[in-house]
This record gives C-alpha cells, sequence and structure tokens, in this order.
C-alpha cells in the first residue's frame, strides 16, 4: 500500500476548494438536511452521519466538514483540476516547478544533489505543517510534495529516494569529474526517475493489477513504442476512485523497533522517518497488508487527521463523497465498460456475498458508487484488486506510459538511454534500492510480496551498487 501512497503522489493533487466557509451546523444534523451548496454547486458539501453511528455519536461530530474539489470550466462544464503532471516523473521528489525544484537543491556536499539534513529529508520551519512530539526536537520536513507527513511509510520512501538521487549524484560525479553540478544533477535525476518507472510498473504494479491486465494494457517492460496521440490526461474514475483502493490496505498498527503503534497515533508525525528509519521500513515490508475490500481499520475510518476526540474523519466515506463531487458514473457502469460480457447488474444478489449490506444503503443496485462496488470484486489472479479496478488501473498507466516521451525505454526520447542503460536500470528493484540507501541487512527480492521459497531474502551485502560507469 505505501509504495502506492508514494506514487499517487506523483501522479495526483486535487485542490479543494479554497472558501473559508463553515460548512457543518447544528441545524443539518437535526433536520437531515443537505447543505443549500449541494443544489446549487457551492463549495460545501458535508457529510451527515447517521444517529445510530457507534463513532460519531454526539451532535457536533455528526456532520464532517467537506468542501468540494476546486473547479475550472471546460466547454461550460465544471471539471476538476490536477496539479500536477500526472506522468511517473519523480515530481513528489523534484517538486512540480522550477522555482520548487531550485529549493530542494544543495551542492553544498557534491555535485548535483538535493538538499538533505544528515542524510534525512531536510528541515521544514514550519511547524504547522506536522504533529511534533513533545520534547523530541523534531521539525517537520520538506520533500517535493507536501503531503508528506501523512503517514511515516510515506515519509520514508520520501527519504529513501532522496538519498538514492544523491547515491546517483555522487556515482555520476565520479565517474564524469568534467560534468558541472547542473548537468549531474539533471543525469541524476534522470536516472532515479527511471528507477521510478520501472519500480512502479514491473515490481509494484504487477502486484496490483495481476498478469491479465500487465499483458493486456502492454504494462510490462520491453517492445516499447511511444504514442504521441495518447492523452495521458488522469480519468476522474481512477484519481476518485480506483486509485484509492489502496485505503483498505492499512493496518491498525505499524510494528517499530518491536513496539506495536497505533495507526491514529502516527499521521502527519515525522519522528520515526528521522529517528527508526531502518526499523519503520522493517514493519512495513514485513507487515502483512490487509485485502482490499469493505473493510477497514478504525483508524482510517473514524481517526484520520484527529486532533481531538470526536473530530478525526472517515476516508470511506470521504471518498465516496469525492466520487459524487467529481460527478462519476455508479459501479454498474464502469463494471460493464470493463468487461463487456458481465451481466447487467439487476439485483443486489448479484454483487456476492455483500449484496445485502448493499441492499441496506442503496435504493437500486445500479445506484451503488464506483468506489464501494468494486471493492466488493473478488481479487484478480496474482493481484490485489477486483476486475474492474484492475481495468480502470490497467488503462490508466497504459496511458501514462505509451503517452510519456520521457519514459526510460523511449528510443526517441530527447535524451534515450542506451541499451546497456537500460538493462541496468532493469536489474534494480526497490529491495536494492532499499539495500543502497539504507541500514536494513536483508531485504526479500520482491518487496510487494511476502517471504517465501520463491521470494526468498536477499543479503543487502550482496547488492552491487548501480554501475555508474554505463552512465
Amino acid at each position: 500500500m505505501q509504495f502506492g501512497q508514494f506514487l499517487d503522489h506523483d501522479l495526483t493533487a486535487t485542490p479543494i476548494n479554497p472558501s473559508n466557509k463553515t460548512c457543518c451546523s447544528t441545524n443539518l444534523v437535526l433536520n437531515d438536511a443537505q447543505h443549500e451548496d449541494v443544489i446549487t454547486n457551492g463549495p460545501c458539501f458535508p457529510i451527515i452521519i447517521p444517529e445510530e453511528d457507534n463513532h460519531f455519536e454526539t451532535l457536533a461530530s455528526r456532520c464532517m466538514e467537506n468542501k468540494r474539489s476546486h473547479q475550472t470550466t471546460v466547454d461550460g462544464v465544471p471539471e476538476q483540476i490536477n496539479l500536477l503532471s500526472a506522468f511517473v516523473d519523480g515530481s513528489q521528489v523534484y517538486g512540480i516547478t522550477e522555482k520548487q525544484t531550485l529549493s530542494l537543491r544543495s551542492d553544498a556536499k557534491g555535485k548535483g544533489r538535493l538538499l538533505d539534513d544528515n542524510n534525512n529529508l531536510p528541515k521544514n520551519p514550519d511547524s504547522s505543517k506536522c504533529v511534533i512530539t513533545p520534547g523530541s526536537g523534531d521539525s517537520c520536513v520538506l520533500a517535493g510534495d507536501s503531503r508528506v507527513h501523512v503517514y511515516p511509510g510515506l515519509g520514508a520512501l520520501h527519504t529513501v529516494f532522496l538519498r538514492m538521487h544523491n547515491l546517483n549524484a555522487d556515482g555520476l560525479a565520479a565517474v564524469h569529474p568534467d560534468w558541472d553540478d547542473e548537468k549531474v544533477f539533471q543525469e541524476a535525476r534522470r536516472l532515479t526517475v527511471a528507477l521510478l518507472q520501472k519500480i512502479s510498473y514491473s515490481d509494484w504494479l504487477a502486484a496490483v493489477v495481476g498478469d491479465d491486465a500487465m499483458e493486456e494494457y502492454g504494462l510490462s517492460s520491453g517492445n516499447y513504442q511511444y504514442d504521441a496521440t495518447w492523452d495521458s490526461t488522469l480519468d476522474n474514475s481512477f484519481s476518485a476512485a480506483a486509485f484509492r483502493f489502496g485505503h483498505s490496505m492499512i493496518t491498525d498498527g505499524l510494528l517499530i523497533n518491536d513496539q506495536l503503534y497505533e495507526s491514529i497515533n502516527l499521521f502527519m508525525n515525522p519522528h520515526h522517518v528521522l529517528h527508526s528509519l531502518d526499523s519503520l521500513l522493517d514493519g512495513l515490508i514485513m507487515d502483512v497488508a490487509q485485502r482490499v475490500d469493505r473493510w477497514y481499520s478504525a483508524g482510517m475510518t473514524n481517526h484520520m487527521f484527529e486532533t481531538s476526540a470526536f473530530n478525526g474523519f472517515d476516508i470511506v466515506s470521504l471518498n465516496i463523497q469525492r466520487g459524487r463531487d467529481h460527478g462519476l458514473a455508479p459501479y454498474y457502469k464502469w463494471r460493464a465498460l470493463c468487461d463487456p460480457d458481465e451481466n447487467a447488474l439487476e439485483t443486489f444478489d448479484e454483487l456476492g456475498r455483500g449484496g445485502g449490506i448493499f441492499n441496506r444503503v442503496y435504493r437500486h443496485v445500479r445506484d451503488v458508487d464506483l468506489y464501494s462496488g468494486a471493492l466488493e470484486e473478488q481479487s484478480v489472479t496474482r493481484g490485489v484488486v477486483g476486475k474492474t479496478y484492475a481495468c480502470l488501473i490497467g488503462r490508466q498507466f497504459e496511458s501514462l506510459k505509451y503517452g510519456d516521451r520521457f519514459w526510460y525505454e523511449n528510443p526517441t526520447s530527447p535524451h534515450p538511454f542506451s541499451q546497456d542503460q537500460i538493462d541496468e536500470i532493469e536489474q534494480q528493484s526497490l529491495a536494492t534500492v532499499l539495500c543502497q540507501t539504507t541500514g536494513l541487512s536483508s531485504v526479500q527480492r520482491d518487496v510487494f510480496n511476502g517471504v517465501a521459497t520463491n521470494n526468498p531474502l536477499i543479503d543487502c551485502r550482496d547488492v552491487d551498487a548501480v554501475n555508474y560507469g554505463l552512465f
């Protein structure tokens, strides 16, 4: 799950309506009423929580503040905005603007490097951006994406790829002493992004959508051909529903330094990223993620971003509401689009074991939201999502790959890699990156699957560094 969130922050950032309007009121709760903005497309789109909820029981807590996504207009129709480029281009590491990238660079320790603080993420002087453990002396951190603090595992991966960039910069500078700071930085960045692309597709995505989708959408490496006609704009069905599947996989806690920490105490706190990175990563790697289904940890449904009792958020409700805000068609239409041979949904029984639950919430099976319905599907073979999400995610990553002229396998790229360089990139994985950037002694060969006979632990001492002489 954690790498998926890291990747998501490279692809999509949907701004929320900037209005400072308060959306919740006791009148809405007492009258079980819609906010007037729901009809007028105003900024407010709050969530009214039923009286029988087993956590949000007080009058004040039964309205969840929520604003619509910021909109623009395309041909007279409201459309949401993506602040990022959508491509797998490392924007979560390097930022999305030249100004932001420059603010994250430093030549104090060598050519072409990113700014660091003793090999950790650089300090952010704005203490309001995170939760500081009292007495720790910690500070918030800076990265290419402002969401770096959301969960410790996310901050850990930001640290890993910061370090990987700097390793690449040092290695390239040693091989090419004639290169100046700018040349070293750009080449190190190009190599780091190529590693991100390879890991995202060949390793992580394969474990998510399964073999069939990998083959159908051409997501494995090899036989690449850039197609300038591809529109790589992110689909709303992807960013507002399908790519939020990972929220279902978050566990109730995380083992760090032999102590189990509840997830509700980890949100927005960088302490373990700064002081226990190796143990944090080991916990993430060895922990068994939850299945992708309609069951969520209490931290996600009751305590997201909680700062005091009962003022947390329910990520599931927010995801469903976001899909409705973005105007997503209901689940049955996406199911039919992805598999025309499936029978058209007519009854809740056709949804399987969860049909009765949906029947209690929705008036008709064709009202079921995409986010909810697709999570109920059985996982595809050798993947974690069902057929509909495998289809929507696969189609999106197909467009992001073949519509990217800077893709690492593209021989017609403005600055293409040689075949020898591509072969070297293909030898790398998240396991080899972790071995090169952390103090871990061993990791399983495929980090995205558990240790097994066919996925043994590898000794990090046996992992060779990138052969910078090829670059």
